[in-house]
């Protein structure tokens, strides 16, 4: 673990802020993407199918936005980077060697 990884807060306030900016500015009611409460007796098959098929979306999206996240922490923390920077130590070290053994 990195040394600074105590200091970070789960909901930094400044991302927090400029989400809620973002949904401010895009004019999305957020309550009507929450589920409306509906009695079990008004729910038919179709409306079970349409839950099942609207249930699956939801799970893809969370999904899609848990990687979305941990791609934008890694890129944001530079693992990218260096972890291409030792790709690329370890290649040239490989290649130096090929080329000694080439030689000999």
């Amino acid at each position: 673990m990195e040394a600074g990884t105590k200091d970070v807060k789960p909901f930094p306030l400044g991302n927090t802020l400029r989400d809620l900016a973002l949904l401010r500015g895009s004019e999305v009611d957020v309550g009507a993407l929450a589920p409306q409460a509906t009695p079990t007796t008004s729910i038919n098959a179709s409306h079970a199918t349409n839950d099942s098929r609207f249930g699956a979306a939801v799970e893809e999206s969370y999904d899609f936005v848990r990687e979305a996240r941990m791609a934008l922490k890694i890129q944001n923390r530079g693992g990218v980077v260096s972890q291409g920077e030792r790709v690329e130590e370890v290649r040239n070290k490989l290649e130096e060697l090929l080329t000694g053994l080439d030689t000999k």
